[in-house]
């Protein structure tokens, strides 16, 4: 199991509580910012020196603008479909 946040003591807490549980297997953190795409090739070539394939992906990455609709700037709704969409997208397709 791999936990990637952009925050790196995130992953690292994350990890610590799952293997504190019994169960068979080990979470390891891999901390990466899915919305710079050197990120996401980091990710990948991290994830590729345990394994060489991946049975589930949870994608939980998101963002919002933070404001009403109608105050939402264009170049606000590029930034929030570019990770929320794209980057998972794209970490989804590697």
């Amino acid at each position: 199991m791999f936990i990637t946040s952009r925050k790196a003591a995130a992953c690292e807490e994350a990890c610590a509580a799952l293997n504190a549980l019994p169960f068979q297997g080990k979470a390891i953190s891999v901390p990466a910012d899915i919305a710079k795409a050197s990120e996401v090739e980091r990710l990948v070539a991290e994830v590729s020196k345990h394994t060489d394939h991946v049975d589930i992906l949870f994608a939980n990455a998101g963002a919002s603008w933070g404001a009403s609709f109608d105050e939402t700037p264009e170049s606000s709704f590029d930034k929030v479909m570019n990770l929320n969409v794209k980057s998972v997208f794209l970490s989804a397709q590697k």
